[in-house]
């Protein structure tokens, strides 16, 4: 199997567990706050990240490398929590998942100036037209309630292309994934720390569901989902042929949000996710 298609593969696993983070984040933050959430479910991904990492082996970071490490526990993990936990307080899942979907086009301009990337026309094309399927999703019923939340996911947005773009540094410095995303993680969980204790003693009082949706947010939404989305874009022959895939977690999250929290998807969810999935295919086809 050629590189593209494990970094397909592991992009399309991302998916499978990041778009469930949504309607599950949107659930569970109704029983804690958005900083102990994040510090708890950080914690419980960088524990169980650092445990397989020992048996597997683990490179060491060097000199400046540190201070890249803790960039990206906060644009991908303490701080990328935070601001999407407060967002999903405000804002429906379906929404934030959207407004997420902007990532590739940001995280696609960072790489052209950092790495002088270049994407093809064609490629370019058929990121915007994902995109047009996102806005289709967006914007069919013709109202677009602009809320704090809403800025807030904006804001992640730019924290995550930021993540993106050092996952790919660490790639191609010989980080393997699991090297890239333990690191990272745990720099989140460390910048986390002051919230722990108070975090710990807030999950003892949730009912049962909420606490195994957290446990399941740490243990696969972080640790399983960043894991796949490291070792995804380190094999990956351009970034771009992987970025495009968070095209569909709009559409993946808002079918689970329908089961799991009754967010009633319109006729535009099924008329975008068409683009969107047309665009993917196209794209990789003629990257």
């Amino acid at each position: 199997m050629t590189n593209h298609y494990k970094a397909m593969i592991a992009a399309l696993g991302t998916i499978a567990v990041w778009a469930t983070a949504f309607p599950f984040t949107r659930y569970v933050v109704q029983y804690i706050d958005p900083f102990h959430l994040a510090a708890v479910r950080i914690c419980i991904g960088a524990i169980a990240l650092y445990l397989v990492s020992l048996l597997r082996g683990l490179r060491k970071p060097r000199g400046v490398e540190w201070f890249y490490f803790i960039i990206a526990g906060i644009t991908g993990n303490i701080g990328y929590q935070i601001l999407f936990n407060m967002g999903l307080q405000t804002i429906p899942s379906g929404t934030a998942s959207v407004l997420v979907a902007l990532t590739p086009l940001m995280t696609a301009l960072l790489l052209r100036v950092v790495f002088k990337e270049i994407m093809s026309i064609q490629g370019w094309i058929y990121t915007f037209t994902a995109f047009l399927g996102v806005a289709i999703v967006m914007l069919w019923d013709g109202i677009f309630e602009v809320k704090v939340g809403s800025f807030l996911i904006l804001i992640i947005v730019m924290m995550f292309s930021v993540y993106n773009v050092l996952m790919r540094y660490f790639g191609q410095r010989g980080y393997t994934a699991l090297d890239m995303t333990t690191w990272s993680m745990v720099m989140g969980a460390i910048l986390g720390i002051p919230y722990l204790p108070d975090g710990f003693r807030l999950i003892q009082a949730m009912p049962l569901e909420p606490v195994a949706l957290l446990v399941y947010l740490g243990l696969c939404s972080s640790a399983l989902g960043y894991g796949l989305w490291s070792y995804a874009l380190g094999t990956a022959d351009k970034a771009s042929d992987v970025l495009n895939f968070l095209y569909l977690s709009p559409v993946v999250a808002t079918i689970v949000s329908f089961f799991m929290l009754g967010e009633v998807p319109n006729g535009g969810l099924y008329i975008g996710g068409i683009v969107i999935l047309g665009s993917l295919y196209l794209f990789n086809k003629y990257r």
